[in-house]
């Protein structure tokens, strides 16, 4: 009888043992990959006439140790007014690598001349847990003339 609770006990240990091993080994690789993702800033053209398509590119930075997949973004631009003019369709999606990314977004073309403001919005829904999720969002203005 003492040798079926040894055994026992030695089988219990052994389960303790791998459960810590693995669980640690889970949790070192989730903290090497903290990651947040930061707009840096939107490039617009100089010049942009009435109806004229441009392309506006976005540097984003992915502090992660591997590819974030299927990160969602919005593009919006409003007129002086605030009333929006353009908006990227809903569940835009871009992939990004480790460090710095630049992406196109989708084209655009404003009805008349005037100031329109521009803001980008990075993984808007949180679905990536990040260091600091204040950093998604970026605004600047484009003059149209």
């Amino acid at each position: 009888m003492a040798t079926n609770n040894t055994l026992v006990a030695g089988i219990a240990v052994a389960l303790v043992a791998l459960a810590f091993i693995a669980g640690s080994g889970f949790t070192g690789a989730a903290t090497t990959n903290q990651l947040d993702f930061s707009l840096d800033n939107v490039a617009l053209p100089e010049k942009v006439a009435p109806y004229e398509s441009f392309t506006a590119k976005v540097s984003i930075a992915h502090t992660g140790t591997l590819p974030a997949t299927f990160v969602n973004y919005d593009y919006r631009i409003w007129n002086a007014q605030g009333y929006e003019i353009f908006r990227a369709a809903d569940k835009s999606t871009v992939n990004l690598q480790p460090g710095s990314n630049v992406l196109d977004l989708v084209t655009a073309d404003l009805p008349k001349a005037g100031i329109y403001t521009v803001e980008v919005t990075i993984d808007e829904d949180h679905h990536f847990v990040e260091t600091d999720e204040g950093n998604n969002k970026y605004t600047t203005t484009l003059t149209v003339a």
